[in-house]
């Protein structure tokens, strides 16, 4: 019995110090909260990443991402569409004829080769958001450019074991764009090639639930900026960190490629 004590003591010390450590993450967040909001996202080294994961705060790793292999050849319009001319992949088009094109892609969906796509997003003179390669395409899953995924180097943040149905690739012209809404879950977004304007609200903004359909919310932030607004211009080479519940809509200032991860 005494032995049988113990052990649920020590199962009760445990559980309270789990109980105390989730209180000061929770203390965290509301001293977080509740202080000045700096309305710029920051733009960091990684060393210090650790410090905005742990507060759920967005931020730019600006020396993390750009050394991979991928930016000393990097995934542009000419090179997916000369290398992988011939891979069948799956993108969104007609777009621009739906109010609901994002949460409705599934209607969308097209087949053709990333040949043909890719000379596409090469001829777009004006921008447009008529046709897009988007992660719900899942490109990545095709055999032939899972060679591409060789060139990213996932640590220290990431998992390399979950690189696998994990990473999305997007990819399209100058002017797509995906309305505001939130993820389930913490994302790492980085700008392959080109350029995207990335707009943030915090999670607190529990108004966009009243008029919002499943994740997306119905404000677009080009038309009402928000006094809680941050704006992001993500380069190549540099990595956003969009944490869970963050409110963000993108919009591509050129023809670009994008990992989210």
């Amino acid at each position: 019995p005494l032995f049988e004590w113990g052990s649920n003591r020590s199962k009760q010390v445990v559980q309270d110090k789990r109980r105390l450590e989730l209180f000061h993450r929770l203390q965290s967040l509301l001293d977080q909260r509740d202080r000045p909001d700096p309305i710029q996202v920051e733009r960091i080294k990684p060393q210090l990443f650790e410090q905005f994961y742990r507060v759920n705060r967005p931020c730019v790793l600006t020396q993390w991402a750009d050394s991979w292999q991928a930016f000393k050849k990097p995934w542009s319009a000419e090179r997916l569409g000369s290398e992988f001319a011939s891979v069948s992949i799956e993108v969104t088009e007609g777009r621009e004829g739906r109010a609901d094109f994002d949460r409705n892609a599934h209607l969308l969906k097209r087949q053709t080769s990333l040949g043909t796509f890719a000379q596409r997003v090469i001829e777009c003179r004006e921008p447009s958001n008529d046709f897009y390669l988007i992660a719900r395409n899942f490109a990545l899953d095709h055999p032939l450019l899972l060679e591409l995924l060789e060139e990213i180097d996932e640590s220290p943040f990431l998992d390399p074991k979950r690189r696998s149905k994990h990473v999305a690739l997007w990819f399209g012209p100058q002017g797509t764009y995906t309305p505001l809404h939130h993820d389930t879950c913490n994302i790492m977004f980085v700008q392959m090639w080109g350029e995207k304007r990335i707009d943030l609200l915090p999670p607190y903004r529990q108004d966009l639930f009243e008029t919002s359909h499943n994740m997306y919310a119905s404000l677009d932030l080009r038309a009402s900026p928000q006094p809680e607004q941050r704006t992001v211009i993500l380069k190549p080479g540099e990595a956003l960190f969009i944490p869970v519940g963050w409110w963000h809509q993108v919009e591509a200032l050129s023809a670009s490629t994008s990992l989210a991860m």
